[in-house]
């Protein structure tokens, strides 16, 4: 346990008169220059409020109220700049969890009348979601999103940019699909939470981003079945998953199809994918998945 340093202090009442800390979004330049960024490319997402009214763009309450209070995130406002705090992701962060490893405890603190005194059981947040909040309050436009996930200097620009779209995905996760679907195979590896013991790739973390419903917001139950069969058809041989920790990190358990609502959740997701701009949304692909996953049929 680690006592509070904030309870009484006057960090919280400055909280809760400016939650975004200081940062703010970012400048936008007129549709005349070229380079950008226009707002019109701004990627919406989530309007989740927390319970004072507070956006909390559909992050952990308690991980949102602990990156608020630390004094990282209230320094990260001299930051104006995407590629400023792109250089803050390269320069300092060494693992992708929300707490800083070691320092959260998932048992609740009873007893002694804890809350009172001050007592939590939050840790410290970790610098990479004390980040995505500042990425979010700048309002980053499609162009920046496709940049991180492009980047070659360090996997963990990538790994910020796939928390990004997940946990803020705003309009039921129409888009997911075609942002992570090209980085699905991506080989480059880089440790979870900065040890061996989490090493893995970010073909492997894009899945299970997709899967695994501890870290994340969950998704709606169409959506998450639609993203589950249309991850399954780009699932890797027995060969290739050799040596892999979970069969099932990479296949999602078999889903019965005769829900109407996954079906047209299914059909939204590809016709998503294949609108009348494709290179913008797949970035790597000019068509759609396989035409068998449109006529498949009810199991």
């Amino acid at each position: 346990m680690t006592h509070n340093k904030y309870f009484f202090s006057g960090r919280m009442v400055a909280v809760r008169q400016t939650p975004g800390g200081g940062n703010v979004s970012q400048e936008f330049v007129p549709e005349s220059i070229e380079a950008g960024p226009h707002e019109k490319d701004v990627l919406p997402v989530s309007q989740a409020t927390d319970p004072y009214g507070a956006r909390s763009f559909g992050m952990n309450p308690m991980l949102l109220e602990s990156i608020r209070m630390s004094d990282l995130f209230w320094d990260l406002a001299k930051f104006t700049k995407f590629e400023e705090v792109v250089d803050q992701i390269y320069f300092n962060c060494v693992y992708a969890t929300p707490w800083v490893p070691g320092t959260h405890q998932a048992s609740r603190n009873t007893g002694m009348q804890s809350a009172v005194r001050g007592v939590s059981n939050a840790g410290t947040p970790g610098t990479m979601y004390t980040i995505l909040l500042k990425l979010y309050i700048m309002q980053l436009t499609r162009q920046q999103i496709k940049s991180m996930l492009n980047h070659t200097d360090s996997p963990f620009i990538k790994a910020a940019g796939l928390l990004y779209l997940r946990i803020g995905m705003a309009d039921g996760f129409k888009e997911i699909w075609s942002w992570f679907e090209p980085l699905i195979d991506d080989k480059e590896q880089f440790c979870i939470d900065g040890t061996p013991a989490t090493k893995t790739t970010i073909g492997e973390y894009v899945r299970r981003l997709l899967t695994d419903q501890v870290l994340v917001v969950r998704a709606r139950f169409p959506i998450e079945r639609a993203l589950a069969r249309l991850m399954v058809s780009r699932m890797p041989s027995k060969a290739q998953l050799s040596g892999t920790r979970s069969f099932a990190l990479f296949a999602p358990p078999c889903i019965p199809w005769s829900h109407t609502a996954c079906r047209q959740a299914e059909c939204t997701l590809l016709e998503a994918c294949s609108d009348e701009n494709p290179s913008q949304r797949w970035p790597n692909h000019s068509a759609v998945p396989p035409c068998e996953l449109r006529t498949t049929s009810a199991t």
